[in-house]
């Protein structure tokens, strides 16, 4: 995929996940963790609906048809995770800013299992992120 096109998605994800997190904040006000868990996985269902005739032409791939099942599995449960953590009163200026470390947790899972090496550009990138803190002002608190 061309630079530009892998940027302008990468774009449209961003806004989508802020939207995602914004309307889950506003959601575990008045649901319940399970009731929230529910209902996102039930929107992740439409799309699938359309792409599963694609992952039908790939059944002879079993180990990797399990571990996507397993991926699914684990983004579930942390996204159970992360609405019972609104849920019982996590600021959304926290919670998301913490949980969006997980890319971290995966380079580590990369570095000791799979051997992988990152590049400059890749170690500078983990760098940043790390160095990152999570600090909201006291004054905006009220409103998340």
């Amino acid at each position: 995929m061309k630079r530009a096109g892998w940027l302008g998605l990468t774009i449209v994800a961003l806004g989508l996940w802020g939207v995602y997190g914004i309307a889950l904040k506003l959601a575990s006000q008045g649901l319940s963790a399970v009731a929230g868990q529910l209902l996102s996985t039930a929107g992740l269902l439409a799309p699938a609906v359309f792409l599963i005739r694609s992952v039908s032409r790939e059944r002879h791939a079993t180990a990797g048809l399990l571990i996507g099942l397993v991926s699914g599995l684990c983004g579930a449960l942390g996204n159970f995770a992360l609405l019972a953590s609104l849920g019982v009163g996590g600021k959304a200026a926290i919670v998301f800013p913490l949980t969006a470390l997980y890319p971290l947790v995966t380079v580590m899972v990369a570095f000791v299992f799979l051997r992988e090496r990152a590049r400059r550009m890749q170690a500078f990138g983990d760098r940043a992120r790390g160095g990152c803190r999570v600090a909201p002002e006291r004054r905006h608190e009220r409103f998340l």
